[in-house]
């Protein structure tokens, strides 16, 4: 029996299953095919191919990105006297978190095999036993000498071509140092102050003093010579002009005063005739 599965993205989640097993004895476990993008086995999802006691079932992962978190498994184990199934899985990357496995495991016949061949697995640890954590296993309760094989395939990386060759001897800081940076006078050094506007705090942290007395907030006093501007005549004959100010003026009693040069303005009556 082959059973295979063909999609952009899969997700097994929530002890969701994809089983392919056998379980009678005598009955050959299936064949489980997975090709997907993007492979997602979560909160108990499982990809199972076991056997009681016939032959192993075989798992064949291709997946761009197979992820399997909080107890997900990919079990190919074995009941009885069976053999531990096959497990191949070919990604770009492999991640297993918070006890996620990869078993092709053993009772009283021989472990599995499992092989990935992956740029990156992020996770998954080969174990000789299953433990709290993540793990790839093909053990067999028979012993070491019964258990199965576990290959691991990364790409080759050559490190020694990223690596650059130091230098021997170390730098000499006075024979690279600036001729013009070196100080032409050996009893006087330069000097740099940093100084604010209102200048330098007497006490560090404290609070810089103005030299500008504080007054409080006043109201204009109402002018009584201040022109009715109600009327229509007065509009037309006195309407003033607002200038702005350009420079302050500080009077003797601390009044800060706004003042604004007006332009003169020369008026020339025409003349007069008569005839």
């Amino acid at each position: 029996r082959r059973f295979s599965v063909r999609s952009f993205s899969l997700t097994l989640a929530q002890f969701t299953n994809a089983v392919a097993s056998s379980i009678g004895e005598g009955e050959q476990a299936g064949n489980l095919s997975i090709q997907v993008d993007r492979l997602l086995l979560d909160t108990g999802g499982t990809i199972e191919a076991e056997t009681a006691a016939a032959t192993e079932g075989n798992i064949a992962i291709n997946a761009a990105d197979l992820q399997l978190r909080r107890g997900a498994r990919i079990s190919g184990n074995a009941t009885g006297v069976a053999t531990g199934g096959n497990i191949s899985i070919v990604a770009d990357t492999v991640v297993g978190l918070e006890n996620s496995d990869i078993t092709a495991n053993a009772q009283t016949g021989n472990g599995g095999q499992v092989t990935i061949d992956a740029t990156g697995i992020l996770g998954l640890t080969f174990r000789e036993r299953l433990t709290p954590r993540s793990d790839i296993t093909a053990t067999s309760d028979l012993g070491f000498q019964a258990s199965g094989v576990v290959e691991l395939l990364s790409p080759d990386i050559q490190i020694d071509s990223a690596l650059a060759e130091v230098p021997a001897g170390l730098a000499d800081g006075d024979s690279i140092a600036i001729e013009q940076c070196r100080p032409q006078d050996r009893g006087r050094g330069s000097r740099l102050t940093v100084s604010m506007r209102q200048g330098m705090r007497s006490v560090p942290d404290s609070m810089l003093q103005s030299s500008f007395p504080a007054i409080a907030p006043q109201s204009l006093s109402a002018d009584p010579l201040t022109l009715d501007l109600t009327s229509r005549a007065s509009r037309s004959r006195y309407s003033p002009e607002i200038y702005e100010a350009n420079h302050f003026a500080m009077a003797e009693s601390g009044l800060i005063l706004a003042q604004a040069a007006v332009p003169l303005r020369t008026t020339v009556e025409r003349p007069l005739c008569s005839r």
